[in-house]
């Protein structure tokens, strides 16, 4: 087994948060299917995960208050997040 030491693939500046820091909790999720969902303040966000690439952005009524969830239903893939007092359902093609 050869172990490689870790390394930076990436990085996405963030916005600063409420009050100009840089704090909060951000909830992250990977998929199989080489996505990254995270947020950022109101945001909820996908990356394509081998480059960092952008790939879409849903701005949401609230911050997450709950990390992102994937589900399948007949064969189609949702993405589930809570924010605020609100749940959001997405489709992932």
């Amino acid at each position: 087994m050869l172990l490689l030491a870790p390394a930076t693939m990436w990085v996405h500046a963030q916005e600063p948060a409420f009050g100009g820091g840089r704090g909060g909790i951000t909830n992250n999720l990977s998929t199989a299917g080489k996505l990254l969902f995270t947020s950022n303040g109101q945001n909820l966000i996908a990356f394509r995960a081998g480059d960092g690439k952008l790939l879409w952005h849903a701005g949401l009524m609230a911050a997450l208050s709950a990390g992102p969830i994937s589900y399948m239903i007949d064969g189609k893939q949702f993405l589930l997040v809570a924010a605020g007092d609100a749940l959001y359902s997405f489709t992932v093609n």
